[in-house]
């Protein structure tokens, strides 16, 4: 990862204020947040890349097929992105 991408990365994360923890899975947690480019509460996932034991890919399909989705009993995914330790 370049700092172009590093400061990316630090932008997006920065953009959202993390309030408290809605739940916890064995994978990582669900934490309550507002995004602070558009005012919006939004939930956000955080995984735990140390639990995944080398098992990214179950990571791109979720979130390649959440961007696909469209319907009104799905969650919309916003936005992805991911830090040294944790996708987001």
């Amino acid at each position: 990862m370049g700092i172009p991408d590093l400061l990316n990365v630090f932008s997006k994360k920065k953009d959202y204020d993390f309030l408290e923890t809605l739940g916890a899975g064995s994978f990582g947690t669900v934490r309550k947040a507002i995004q602070k480019s558009t005012g919006r509460e939004v939930a956000v996932k955080i995984i735990l890349k140390s639990r995944l034991h080398g098992h990214l890919e179950v990571v791109e399909r979720e979130v390649n097929l959440l961007s696909s989705v469209r319907h009104p009993h799905i969650v919309e995914l916003i936005d992805s992105f991911q830090t040294k330790h944790n996708f987001y």
